[in-house]
């Protein structure tokens, strides 16, 4: 089987921000026929809405913050770094997929470490 890797934020019992490796299964199907069949697989049924935030290089949201809803945040252009409670630092780069679900509690920093920065987030039902 073959497997999809990205990153989970969440909000841990002790109401800080942790990040966590997870796999997602890909399952063959027939995704776009009468094409042939492709790797598919889901992290959660998406609400419909579809973000794209860019930003300056070196824009800094040092104050601890959680995200404002479940989404997924895809990182098109730039490189980003994100900060938890633990004081764990992890870089993003194109390609790069991260599940942010700390909702609540004392939240994350986010800092953008390159000229340009542009970000997809597709927003997941709760």
């Amino acid at each position: 089987m073959e497997l999809f890797r990205y990153v989970r934020l969440f909000t841990g019992e002790d109401g800080r921000s942790h990040f966590e490796d997870l796999d997602a299964p890909l399952e063959e199907r027939d995704f776009a026929p009468p094409a042939a069949p492709l790797s598919v697989g889901a992290l959660g049924e998406a609400t419909g809405s579809f973000l794209l935030v860019g930003g300056p290089g070196g824009w800094r949201g040092d104050v601890p913050h959680p995200t404002p809803r479940r989404q997924v945040f895809c990182v098109l252009e730039g490189r980003v770094r994100v900060t938890v409670g633990n004081g764990a630092s992890r870089e993003f780069v194109p390609g790069d997929q991260l599940l942010l679900e700390d909702t609540w509690g004392e939240g994350h920093v986010t800092h953008f470490l390159s000229d340009r920065v542009m970000v997809a987030a597709t927003t997941l039902a709760s």
